[in-house]
């Protein structure tokens, strides 16, 4: 959709190579944002188009902010961890709410919550019927 691999810096690629800290800013399609987020934010841009483009905060720090912090949402839902995503879930969807107030195009991603918030009231029954099947 966006050509956004163009539009890293060649700092990105430089801190990537020399290992070092996660935390280091770099520039994506325009955002200075932590080295670890630049690849998901590359990924989100590419598919989604720039979700902060309509963002009521002019400030590119804030956007790029508030980027992380969606970059780090979507960190947590990649980790495969499910039983942190769901402790975690709470404050994922009040970052998520935050964003949405601030016209971050984030519904892509409200729909991932969503399921986990439907994952996490299945899981009490799942959980009865396996205990109940271990006491034969």
């Amino acid at each position: 959709m966006h050509d956004v691999h163009s539009k890293i810096s060649p700092a990105h690629e430089a801190s990537e190579h020399a290992g070092e800290t996660s935390s280091i800013p770099v520039t994506v399609a325009g955002y200075r944002v932590k080295s670890a987020n630049a690849p998901i934010l590359t990924s989100i841009i590419a598919r989604y188009g720039d979700i902060a483009a309509k963002c009521m905060f002019t400030s590119a720090t804030v956007r790029a902010s508030m980027l992380d912090v969606i970059c780090d949402i979507v960190k947590r839902l990649r980790s495969g961890n499910a039983q942190q995503t769901l402790s975690r879930l709470d404050a994922m969807e009040t970052e998520l709410r935050d964003a949405e107030a601030a016209k971050i195009e984030v519904s892509w991603l409200q729909q991932c919550l969503t399921k986990c918030r439907e994952a996490q009231g299945k899981i009490p029954s799942v959980l009865r019927e396996m205990e109940s099947s271990l006491w034969l």
